[in-house]
């Protein structure tokens, strides 16, 4: 009834009526700013968009800037190609057998659309045990396919191609970070490649062996078992080890020779060809660890109008369902294990409805839960 009275009295004019205030909160109204403008502009679309002195290679910071471009800039900045590129790694210890990897990639790159966003491209990288890794992006849809199984594909709203397709181009970045503090650049000309403006360096990397050999030599030896292999240790000891030796790999790590080669494109700052071959020396022990790699890779067909190719037979993405949680109504329903006596509900355990009354349930069985008398 006071609500009603205080309708009445508002409808008469006996009170004065405010309408509620309808104003909002500062960050919705911003937010609601921000959704309606355009997006803001593609980071490595940006970044392709810096001029950068190709003369000046020599300075560390214009290297570093060169050789740390990611997959989306060198899009951008070439706009279409085919890449080639094969390495190799081995590392070991004296006449141990030790790590050896190697693998073959390959990148093609379509056009950029004309409303500028990606263009389509595909990426096949091959490991010396035979793994492989395939994907392709094709009309905004990513698909990934890996070894002997099935293509899937994806809308990949969360941008998964870029890091993939950044990872296949980074072979001699992975390589470069390993040498670049002892990598020595010196300029050997110009050329022209398809039409195409180029400055070659040098690259030569120290010899430094000696200097490691002689840190290795003032460190202990390093644990042997007696079949000559490792030495079995408790396993809170060899954790200490092992993370003593990583913690100063670096200041250990010393170059021991290298050579190669890298051409610049004039136009877009991109190295187009890079052949290197450096080798390191890990003065952590008497017998001191081994690093080699060799790299040659290479950009070919640029600005051609590349067309990739769907895959066949892709399935959608593959979703991974949840297992059902009652586990034992399952297996009691199977006969695999005696059901257990359910609640009854309102009417007892005896049966269902009031009072009792109504047929028994089953064993296992809810019995239905009703006023009928």
């Amino acid at each position: 009834m006071r609500v009603c009275r205080f309708v009445i009295a508002v409808a008469l004019g006996a009170l004065p009526f405010t309408p509620s205030c309808t104003c909002q909160r500062p960050e919705n109204v911003e937010a609601k700013r921000r959704m309606s403008e355009p997006p803001p502009p593609d980071p490595q679309s940006v970044a392709a968009a810096d001029k950068i002195d190709v003369d000046e290679l020599a300075d560390p910071k214009v290297l570093d800037r060169v050789m740390r471009m990611e997959g989306g800039e060198i899009a951008a900045r070439l706009r279409s190609y085919a890449f080639t590129a094969e390495g190799s790694l081995s590392f070991g210890r004296g006449e141990q057998p030790g790590l050896r990897s190697a693998e073959k990639t390959r990148v093609q790159q379509g056009l950029a659309r004309e409303d500028g966003s990606d263009g389509d491209f595909a990426v096949e990288v091959v490991t010396g045990d035979g793994s492989e890794q395939r994907l392709a992006y094709v009309n905004e849809i990513f698909f990934l396919k890996n070894n002997n199984g099935k293509w899937r594909m994806s809308r990949d709203p969360d941008g998964e191609r870029h890091a993939y397709r950044s990872d296949a181009l980074a072979v001699w970045r992975s390589f470069y970070d390993l040498f670049k503090h002892a990598l020595k650049v010196e300029r050997l000309g110009s050329a022209r490649q398809d039409g195409r403006e180029l400055i070659k360096y040098r690259l030569t990397v120290a010899n430094q062996e000696a200097d490691a050999r002689a840190a290795g030599a003032k460190e202990p030896p390093l644990p042997v078992g007696p079949d000559g292999g490792p030495a079995e240790e408790p396993a809170e000891l060899k954790r200490t080890r092992m993370r003593d030796r990583m913690s100063a790999w670096r200041e250990r790590a010393k170059p021991a020779g290298g050579s190669g080669e890298i051409w610049i494109d004039v136009d877009t700052a991109v190295p187009t060809y890079v052949r290197f071959d450096g080798k390191l020396v890990v003065g952590d022990a008497p017998d001191p660890a081994q690093l080699a790699v060799k790299l040659e890779q290479r950009y070919t067909e640029i600005g051609k109008n590349h067309q990739i190719a769907m895959p066949k037979d892709a399935i959608e993405e593959v979703r991974r369902e949840k297992m059902p949680v009652r586990v034992r109504e399952l297996l009691e329903e199977n006969g695999a294990v005696d059901p257990l006596p359910r609640d009854a509900g309102p009417g007892g355990a005896s049966g269902g409805g009031k009072g009792g009354k109504g047929p028994k349930p089953k064993p296992g069985e809810i019995p239905d839960d009703d006023d009928t008398e």
